[in-house]
């Protein structure tokens, strides 16, 4: 159970930013993107997940869902600047440093 929700616990950073960047791209009016990135991390979820169960059983399901929303964040991430606007790297930069101290420190 704990090591199932360690990686849980991952992967709820992970979805949340994804939830996050997902309203940037239908406020740019680009709803094709998201849904394509979506639909590609599901196929990679239900090709891995099988042979990470047979490895690791519960660990290995709940270890694809995190590669899939990771590989979801991953290609909305560096999509982002081309599809919706540049990021402002010298606004974002304090309080993602905050944000990674709290979770270091959780």
């Amino acid at each position: 159970t704990a090591s199932v929700l360690q990686i849980y616990a991952l992967t709820l950073l992970v979805v949340s930013s994804v939830r996050v960047l997902v309203p940037a791209y239908y406020a740019a009016k680009n709803t094709w993107w998201p849904a394509t990135v979506s639909g590609i991390c599901l196929l990679v979820h239900v090709l891995v997940a099988p042979k990470l169960i047979e490895a690791w059983g519960l660990v290995g399901l709940v270890g694809s869902t995190l590669i899939s929303s990771t590989l979801n964040l991953f290609l909305l991430f560096s999509t982002y600047r081309l599809m919706v606007a540049p990021l402002p790297w010298h606004e974002l930069g304090g309080p993602l440093l905050r944000l990674l101290g709290a979770g270091l420190a959780m």
